[in-house]
């Protein structure tokens, strides 16, 4: 059995991503890959018995909304990454700029 922190951590991360593109953009058109990550983990835990599709989607809109809060709470930090990423730097220099 897997951990709900260990869940809700995963879930944080998968939706980042659309959080992130929100952030910059004011909307988030990408992101179909990673909800659909989510699902995928959520029904597999088990056997989709305690994740059905209100649940998936309240773990989902939670994930989102906590990753926002993140990037805005580390919002130089965010930049910094935006900005390396632009630049085409390693996964190293990234790493650097955000800490």
């Amino acid at each position: 059995s897997v951990p709900r922190s260990s869940v809700d951590r995963y879930s944080v991360v998968v939706m980042a991503g659309i959080a992130a593109e929100a952030e910059l953009h004011g909307q988030a058109e990408g992101g179909r890959a990673d909800e659909q990550a989510l699902v995928r983990l959520l029904t597999s835990l088990d056997g989709g018995r305690s994740w059905d599709y209100a649940k998936i989607t309240n773990q989902a809109r939670w994930a989102a909304s906590s990753a926002a809060l993140c990037i805005r709470a580390h919002r130089p930090a965010f930049d910094a990454l935006v900005e390396a990423l632009a630049a085409g730097r390693s996964v190293g220099t990234c790493v650097m700029a955000i800490e």
